[in-house]
């Protein structure tokens, strides 16, 4: 018994040494030769990566939220352009109407006794200033008289002062003889006495007649005034009437503008796209929208970006992806759009860019004017590394405007 059990136990050992032996030999060779194959392959795979990082391509795209479908033409709004109560209204959502067509109506009454109030004063003042103007004509007619007859009378003393000085002069030679014949001893002192009174009553006959052409023409010249003035203070008055007539006639246009305007219409044709809560009754103020109209034409994509994003960055030509926040786009996919402008101001702390949709595509997505979305537009093609490098550059200048504050910090403890 003690035999057999030696001999079982010692060819076992045998053989399991045999067998460790061989097993290492083939794990030694098989281990070396796998690994070889592996770090040929890591070393492929690593050249590729780093040709990929070095100069491959990837797309660098610029995102906003704030991004929306609308109409290549303006929608128009609708305001109220007079102040006044609503008396009929007709506006609904995705209400077709044309250019022109009546929409509401506002209480045009008090306008219209106005209207009528101006009327009658314009007439007023218009029949007042015909009689003026007739009353001017027949003063010039009157004034044109008196000047004629003033004038002959005066033409009239002239002649009878040239005859007056006529017989003057010679009254004055017969006063020149008799003192002749007088120093020569021919007539009496009493002839010649009576030669000189009579050439003396001649001049002053004269002077007389001097003295009243003058007044006939002081006369005409103060009536000439009087009348003048008078002729003036009509025109006057009919100037200042005319100004009169002239606001009252503006005062009726703008009357009638504003009646007109009571009548509100639609400024283009399209569709009702937003109506303001507004009831037959209801006072609205000057200017106020009542409704904006939508019109017809082709769409586009407005896109709202911060500047440090656009300006530089998005150019004409760039595609761009828009994707809907009320459509998934695993179920109805993004509409392919071209970035055709992009705003060089910013308003509101933002950029304007506009994109047009691409023509050849097919979408599901009913194109409607206001849907809002997300878009994307592919700024730039560049390679990995490049991504890298920018990234690490935005990390060390975060590092380097945090360091002044710490230095700062740094002093204020010291």
């Amino acid at each position: 018994m003690k035999t057999k059990t030696k001999i079982r136990g010692g060819s076992q050992n045998g053989l399991d040494s045999g067998s460790f032996f061989r097993s290492a030999r083939s794990l030694h060779a098989d281990g070396f030769r796998w690994s070889i194959v592996v770090i040929c392959l890591a070393a492929v795979l690593l050249a590729a990566w780093g040709a990929w990082f070095a100069f491959g391509r990837v797309s660098v795209y610029e995102k906003t939220d704030i991004a929306r479908f609308a109409i290549n033409r303006l929608p128009h709004p609708v305001e109220a352009l007079i102040y006044g109560r609503v008396v009929w209204i007709n506006l609904k959502l995705e209400q077709v109407v044309e250019e022109g067509e009546i929409i509401a109506r506002l209480d045009a009454k008090p306008l219209k006794r106005q209207l009528e109030e101006e009327s009658m004063r314009l007439a007023a003042f218009t029949s007042q200033a015909n009689a003026l103007r007739e009353e001017l004509a027949a003063r010039k007619r009157a004034l044109n008289h008196t000047n004629s007859a003033a004038l002959a009378e005066i033409d009239e003393a002239k002649a009878r002062l040239r005859e007056a000085e006529s017989v003057a002069q010679l009254a004055e030679k017969e006063a020149g003889r008799s003192s002749s014949l007088f120093a020569r001893g021919v007539i009496f002192e009493a002839k010649k006495d009576e030669a000189d009174t009579e050439a003396a009553c001649k001049r002053a006959a004269v002077e007389s007649l001097e003295f009243y052409t003058k007044k006939l023409h002081f006369k005409l010249n103060s009536e000439k005034n009087d009348r003048q003035a008078a002729l003036n203070h009509v025109m006057s008055e009919i100037s200042e009437i005319e100004g009169y007539i002239a606001a009252s006639a503006g005062l009726i246009e703008r009357l009638k503008y504003e009646i007109d305007q009571a009548s509100i219409r639609a400024p283009i044709t399209g569709r009702i796209g937003e109506v303001a809560q507004i009831s037959i009754g209801k006072i609205v103020q000057k200017g106020a929208r009542l409704a904006t109209v939508i019109p017809y034409g082709t769409y586009k994509i407005i896109a709202d970006f911060p500047p440090s994003a656009a300006l530089g960055r998005i150019r004409s030509g760039q595609s761009a992806w828009f994707r809907l926040h009320g459509f998934p786009w695993a179920q109805y996919g993004a509409i392919a759009a071209t970035v055709e402008r992009t705003a060089c101001e910013v308003r509101n702390g933002l950029v304007r860019v506009e994109l047009s949709i691409n023509d050849e595509q097919v979408s599901l997505i009913p194109v409607q004017h206001g849907l809002p979305g997300t878009i994307e537009i592919e700024v730039e093609r560049i390679s990995p590394a490049m991504l890298a490098l920018r990234a690490a550059g935005r990390l060390f200048s975060r590092q380097d405007t945090s360091l002044p504050d710490t230095a700062m910090e740094t002093r204020d403890a010291q």
